[in-house]
């Protein structure tokens, strides 16, 4: 395999220990970006959305539950009916912003790990550019040029994986929910259920056109080395001092250049034996004879040439 420029990099920098998995190449490489929510232009969002609208809501101290029987059903707590609410127990608020998002979860091979995009989660920026390392790592791994060990898959390691995508953007949240038996309801018979104790909350996340989610594609490529780790071996360190060329390919150049050899040699002594002998004396003949003799010792040398032994 002719290695890039860069490969060759790489190579040196495993040898270095400075690379030794996939973290710490994107690291060095600087293949990698921060994904987070805009929290201040989501805010935008939230201000232009909300700049002339209040909310009716149950002042606070007034209770919308009370426990009643209906149509004979055992004693249940249900909210107050709208119109038995006197306009004086009412007030207008704005909604409120709160800057907190949920955090996206994800489990690998049983484990659950939380992302929260508020704070930033550092995901790869050129996944074509990783897969070129994991080619490199896996010839170098074909050639024994590296050994691996086994690690523990972090947390970061399953981040760089994740991507924004689009998501619906749904109704905003609507305030308190009003739940029977752990389920919501919006009515039962003639009582009403939209009737707020305070005012809606947003949330930034509510406002965003996109989420992320992990790409599954790109982490089955990686699988393999996700929880591998590796350490040049003296055989990469000797593989570099030879201008990144095997044992392998080293007796093939010298194989070739002996057959290149041998090949002039032969076309020297066609020449001499067969073609000059018709314009020479008879004294330079035999020079030239002499000539072509040395040209075969020469030739016999190199046939006898013995492979350098592999290191």
């Amino acid at each position: 395999m002719k290695l890039s420029k860069k490969q060759k990099e790489i190579v040196r920098k495993i040898v270095s220990g400075e690379i030794y998995d996939i973290s710490t190449y994107l690291t060095v490489f600087h293949n990698h970006h921060t994904e987070k929510y805009n929290v201040e232009e989501l805010q935008k969002k939230y201000e232009l959305d909300e700049t002339d609208k209040t909310y009716k809501v149950i002042k606070k101290g007034f209770t919308i539950w009370t426990t009643r029987r209906v149509d004979g059903i055992v004693p249940m707590n249900l909210p107050t009916p709208r119109s038995s609410i006197p306009e004086n127990e009412y007030e207008y608020q704005k909604a409120q912003f709160i800057n907190k998002t949920p955090n996206i979860s994800y489990e690998h091979q049983g484990k659950k790990y939380e992302y929260n995009f508020s704070d930033g989660v550092e995901t790869i920026s050129d996944f074509d550019d990783l897969v070129d390392f994991l080619t490199l790592w896996h010839y170098l791994r074909q050639e024994s040029l590296i050994l691996e060990l086994d690690r523990q898959i972090t947390k970061e390691d399953i981040a760089f994986f994740f991507q924004p995508v689009s998501k619906n953007v749904g109704p905003k949240n609507a305030g308190i929910k009003i739940e029977i038996d752990g389920r919501p309801i919006e009515s039962l018979g003639n009582l009403s259920c939209d009737v707020l104790e305070k005012a809606p909350v947003r949330f930034p996340h509510d406002y965003s056109d996109t989420t992320w989610g992990v790409n599954q594609e790109h982490l089955l490529m990686c699988h393999d080395f996700l929880d591998k780790k590796i350490v040049a071996t003296p055989a990469l360190r000797t593989y570099v001092k030879k201008n990144f060329k095997t044992n392998e390919k080293i007796s093939q150049q010298i194989s070739l250049w002996i057959a290149i050899i041998a090949l002039v040699v032969s076309v020297i002594s066609v020449i001499i034996g067969n073609i000059i002998p018709l314009f020479q004396t008879q004294n330079t003949y035999d020079y030239l004879a002499s000539i072509n003799q040395q040209l075969d010792d020469i030739k016999e040398e190199i046939d006898n040439i013995s492979m350098p032994p592999a290191n």
